[in-house]
Protein backbone atom coordinates (compact mmCIF):
# COMPACT_ATOMS: atom_id res chain seq x y z
CA UNK A 1 0.00 0.00 0.00
CA UNK A 2 1.77 3.30 -1.22
CA UNK A 3 1.74 5.92 0.71
CA UNK A 4 0.55 9.72 -0.96
CA UNK A 5 0.24 12.94 0.11
CA UNK A 6 -2.89 15.59 -0.24
CA UNK A 7 -2.41 18.88 0.57
CA UNK A 8 -5.36 21.23 1.08
CA UNK A 9 -4.71 24.88 1.41
CA UNK A 10 -6.59 26.53 3.70
CA UNK A 11 -6.66 30.54 2.45
CA UNK A 12 -7.69 31.87 5.76
CA UNK A 13 -5.30 30.21 7.96
CA UNK A 14 -1.77 31.74 9.11
CA UNK A 15 0.65 31.88 6.16
CA UNK A 16 3.18 28.70 6.39
CA UNK A 17 1.40 26.57 9.01
CA UNK A 18 0.63 22.94 7.99
CA UNK A 19 -0.88 19.89 10.02
CA UNK A 20 -0.88 16.15 8.67
CA UNK A 21 -3.31 13.46 9.25
CA UNK A 22 -1.87 10.25 9.52
CA UNK A 23 -4.29 7.18 9.71
CA UNK A 24 -3.27 3.55 9.61
CA UNK A 25 -6.49 2.75 7.48
CA UNK A 26 -5.76 5.31 5.18
CA UNK A 27 -3.10 5.47 2.77
CA UNK A 28 -3.37 8.99 2.02
CA UNK A 29 -1.88 11.14 3.78
CA UNK A 30 -3.92 15.02 3.89
CA UNK A 31 -2.09 18.12 4.59
CA UNK A 32 -4.30 21.30 5.51
CA UNK A 33 -1.94 24.13 5.09
CA UNK A 34 -1.96 27.89 5.01
CA UNK A 35 -0.89 30.39 2.33
CA UNK A 36 2.51 30.36 1.02
CA UNK A 37 3.47 26.22 1.66
CA UNK A 38 5.28 25.15 -1.32
CA UNK A 39 3.71 21.91 -3.20
CA UNK A 40 4.22 19.44 -5.05
CA UNK A 41 3.46 16.14 -5.91
CA UNK A 42 5.70 13.99 -3.52
CA UNK A 43 6.82 17.04 -1.18
CA UNK A 44 5.52 20.31 0.44
CA UNK A 45 7.80 22.93 2.37
CA UNK A 46 8.05 26.27 4.18
CA UNK A 47 12.02 26.16 4.00
CA UNK A 48 15.09 26.38 2.11
CA UNK A 49 18.19 24.35 2.20
CA UNK A 50 21.28 23.24 0.47
CA UNK A 51 20.40 21.73 -2.81
CA UNK A 52 18.04 22.03 -5.99
CA UNK A 53 14.63 23.51 -4.88
CA UNK A 54 12.69 21.12 -7.42
CA UNK A 55 14.63 17.79 -6.30
CA UNK A 56 12.96 18.15 -2.82
CA UNK A 57 15.67 16.85 -1.07
CA UNK A 58 15.03 18.71 2.42
CA UNK A 59 15.13 15.44 4.28
CA UNK A 60 18.77 14.27 2.94
CA UNK A 61 20.31 17.06 4.36
CA UNK A 62 21.15 18.84 7.90
CA UNK A 63 21.43 22.53 6.33
CA UNK A 64 17.58 23.14 6.58
CA UNK A 65 15.36 25.86 8.13
CA UNK A 66 12.03 26.06 8.02
CA UNK A 67 10.14 22.21 7.73
CA UNK A 68 8.56 20.18 5.20
CA UNK A 69 6.74 16.47 4.26
CA UNK A 70 8.82 14.41 1.95
CA UNK A 71 7.29 11.56 0.43
CA UNK A 72 9.96 8.41 0.27
CA UNK A 73 9.38 4.68 -0.97
CA UNK A 74 10.05 4.14 2.58
CA UNK A 75 7.67 6.52 3.98
CA UNK A 76 6.28 9.88 4.66
CA UNK A 77 9.11 12.01 5.90
CA UNK A 78 8.47 14.93 8.32
CA UNK A 79 11.53 17.54 8.32
CA UNK A 80 12.18 20.08 11.18
CA UNK A 81 14.51 22.59 10.85
CA UNK A 82 18.21 21.81 11.52
CA UNK A 83 18.32 24.19 14.07
CA UNK A 84 17.29 23.91 18.01
CA UNK A 85 14.90 27.26 17.93
CA UNK A 86 12.32 25.80 15.64
CA UNK A 87 10.67 22.24 15.97
CA UNK A 88 7.43 20.02 14.78
CA UNK A 89 4.88 18.61 17.14
CA UNK A 90 3.27 15.53 17.03
CA UNK A 91 -0.62 14.16 18.93
CA UNK A 92 -1.01 10.55 19.16
CA UNK A 93 -4.90 10.48 19.54
CA UNK A 94 -7.72 8.01 19.40
CA UNK A 95 -5.71 5.64 16.54
CA UNK A 96 -4.33 8.78 14.75
CA UNK A 97 -1.24 10.40 14.69
CA UNK A 98 -1.10 14.73 13.80
CA UNK A 99 2.19 15.73 13.06
CA UNK A 100 2.16 20.03 12.08
CA UNK A 101 4.89 22.70 12.26
CA UNK A 102 2.83 25.03 14.51
CA UNK A 103 1.48 24.11 18.10
CA UNK A 104 -1.70 26.57 17.79
CA UNK A 105 -2.75 24.76 14.58
CA UNK A 106 -2.04 21.39 16.14
CA UNK A 107 -4.13 22.11 19.35
CA UNK A 108 -6.56 24.43 17.50
CA UNK A 109 -7.69 21.49 14.49
CA UNK A 110 -8.02 18.62 17.04
CA UNK A 111 -9.82 20.71 19.74
CA UNK A 112 -6.86 19.02 22.17
CA UNK A 113 -6.38 21.24 25.23
CA UNK A 114 -3.70 21.54 27.32
CA UNK A 115 -3.27 21.31 31.22
CA UNK A 116 -3.66 24.44 32.42
CA UNK A 117 -2.60 23.01 36.17
CA UNK A 118 0.67 21.88 34.84
CA UNK A 119 3.32 24.95 35.61
CA UNK A 120 5.93 23.86 34.17
CA UNK A 121 5.93 24.97 30.55
CA UNK A 122 8.13 27.31 30.89
CA UNK A 123 10.77 24.76 32.10
CA UNK A 124 9.83 22.15 29.61
CA UNK A 125 10.48 24.55 26.73
CA UNK A 126 13.97 25.93 27.94
CA UNK A 127 14.78 22.42 28.80
CA UNK A 128 15.84 22.60 24.47
CA UNK A 129 18.67 24.04 26.11
CA UNK A 130 20.08 20.81 27.64
CA UNK A 131 20.80 19.20 24.00
CA UNK A 132 18.78 16.75 21.82
CA UNK A 133 19.25 14.19 24.06
CA UNK A 134 18.55 16.35 27.38
CA UNK A 135 15.62 18.17 26.88
CA UNK A 136 11.85 17.00 28.06
CA UNK A 137 9.30 16.19 24.88
CA UNK A 138 6.08 15.02 26.39
CA UNK A 139 3.58 18.12 26.72
CA UNK A 140 0.85 17.58 29.05
CA UNK A 141 -2.30 17.81 27.52
CA UNK A 142 -6.08 16.25 28.37
CA UNK A 143 -6.38 14.32 26.14
CA UNK A 144 -3.50 12.20 23.81
CA UNK A 145 0.19 11.92 23.75
CA UNK A 146 1.25 15.28 22.61
CA UNK A 147 5.30 15.57 21.77
CA UNK A 148 7.97 17.99 20.31
CA UNK A 149 10.59 17.04 18.36
CA UNK A 150 14.21 19.34 17.80
CA UNK A 151 16.59 18.80 14.61
CA UNK A 152 15.56 15.21 13.77
CA UNK A 153 13.39 13.66 11.13
CA UNK A 154 9.89 11.90 11.79
CA UNK A 155 9.06 8.91 9.83
CA UNK A 156 5.39 7.87 9.06
CA UNK A 157 5.44 3.95 7.59
CA UNK A 158 1.93 3.88 7.53
CA UNK A 159 1.53 1.81 10.98
CA UNK A 160 3.63 4.23 13.24
CA UNK A 161 5.94 7.27 13.73
CA UNK A 162 9.07 7.04 14.41
CA UNK A 163 12.24 9.29 14.64
CA UNK A 164 15.17 9.29 12.31
CA UNK A 165 18.26 11.20 12.74
CA UNK A 166 19.14 13.77 9.66
CA UNK A 167 21.69 13.01 7.65
CA UNK A 168 25.30 14.49 8.31
CA UNK A 169 28.41 14.94 5.60
CA UNK A 170 31.22 17.15 6.45
CA UNK A 171 31.72 19.87 4.32
CA UNK A 172 34.66 22.81 3.76
CA UNK A 173 35.00 24.47 5.70
CA UNK A 174 35.04 28.34 6.71
CA UNK A 175 33.07 31.45 4.22
CA UNK A 176 36.86 31.91 3.16
CA UNK A 177 35.14 30.30 0.11
CA UNK A 178 33.45 33.48 -1.02
CA UNK A 179 36.70 35.67 -1.12
CA UNK A 180 36.26 39.36 0.44
CA UNK A 181 33.14 40.20 2.20
CA UNK A 182 31.60 43.38 -0.17
CA UNK A 183 31.72 46.77 1.82
CA UNK A 184 32.57 44.79 4.87
CA UNK A 185 35.93 43.15 6.62
CA UNK A 186 37.38 40.27 5.35
CA UNK A 187 35.51 37.24 5.26
CA UNK A 188 38.03 35.07 7.58
CA UNK A 189 37.43 37.48 10.28
CA UNK A 190 34.38 38.36 12.08
CA UNK A 191 33.36 42.08 12.03
CA UNK A 192 33.28 43.55 15.93
CA UNK A 193 30.13 44.67 16.75
CA UNK A 194 29.69 48.69 17.82
CA UNK A 195 27.98 47.69 20.91
CA UNK A 196 29.54 44.68 22.92
CA UNK A 197 26.43 44.13 25.07
CA UNK A 198 24.22 43.51 22.30
CA UNK A 199 23.44 40.44 20.13
CA UNK A 200 22.58 42.50 16.95
CA UNK A 201 24.39 41.75 14.16
CA UNK A 202 26.84 45.49 13.24
CA UNK A 203 26.70 46.61 10.28
CA UNK A 204 29.97 44.98 8.68
CA UNK A 205 28.21 41.32 9.65
CA UNK A 206 24.80 42.37 8.13
CA UNK A 207 26.67 43.47 4.51
CA UNK A 208 28.91 40.69 5.09
CA UNK A 209 25.88 37.95 5.45
CA UNK A 210 23.77 39.12 2.47
CA UNK A 211 27.11 39.71 0.52
CA UNK A 212 27.72 35.71 1.15
CA UNK A 213 24.49 34.46 0.44
CA UNK A 214 24.22 36.26 -3.09
CA UNK A 215 27.55 35.21 -4.22
CA UNK A 216 26.10 31.17 -3.38
CA UNK A 217 24.76 28.81 -5.98
CA UNK A 218 21.86 28.36 -4.10
CA UNK A 219 20.79 31.94 -4.04
CA UNK A 220 17.55 31.70 -5.99
CA UNK A 221 16.67 28.76 -4.24
CA UNK A 222 16.91 29.79 -1.13
CA UNK A 223 14.85 32.95 -1.72
CA UNK A 224 12.14 30.80 -4.14
CA UNK A 225 11.83 28.42 -0.66
CA UNK A 226 10.52 30.90 1.50
CA UNK A 227 8.51 33.07 0.00
CA UNK A 228 8.38 36.44 2.08
CA UNK A 229 10.45 36.84 4.57
CA UNK A 230 8.23 40.20 6.05
CA UNK A 231 5.29 37.00 6.64
CA UNK A 232 4.29 35.74 9.81
CA UNK A 233 5.49 32.44 11.45
CA UNK A 234 2.34 30.72 12.07
CA UNK A 235 3.91 28.74 15.29
CA UNK A 236 4.87 32.38 16.32
CA UNK A 237 1.93 34.42 15.26
CA UNK A 238 1.47 35.79 19.29
CA UNK A 239 -1.93 35.55 20.70
CA UNK A 240 -5.24 35.07 18.40
CA UNK A 241 -4.05 32.42 15.75
CA UNK A 242 -7.51 31.64 14.17
CA UNK A 243 -8.14 27.92 12.10
CA UNK A 244 -11.26 27.91 10.23
CA UNK A 245 -12.90 24.35 10.64
CA UNK A 246 -11.18 23.66 14.24
CA UNK A 247 -13.31 22.85 17.09
CA UNK A 248 -10.59 25.43 18.85
CA UNK A 249 -9.09 28.68 18.28
CA UNK A 250 -5.21 28.39 18.73
CA UNK A 251 -3.81 30.89 21.27
CA UNK A 252 -0.40 31.30 19.86
CA UNK A 253 2.43 30.53 21.35
CA UNK A 254 6.28 31.94 21.81
CA UNK A 255 9.23 29.83 20.12
CA UNK A 256 11.29 30.34 23.32
CA UNK A 257 11.14 31.21 26.87
CA UNK A 258 12.60 35.52 27.22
Amino acid sequence: MRLRLQPVLEPDWPPLAWIACCDRANPVITVRHGPQVETREDWLCEAVWDGEFEAGDFDRTDLVFGSGIRLRDEGVVFVPAGVTVDRLQFLELGGTTWVSNSMACLLGVTGVNVDAKYDRYFDLFWSVTKGLDGYERRVPTLAGRLEIVFFRNLVWDGECLSEEAKPYRVRSSGVSLFGQVEGGSPTTERPSPTNSASNSPSSGERTGAVSLVRRSPTWPRMVRGRTSSSAPRANNCGGGCSFPGSTETGSGERKRPT
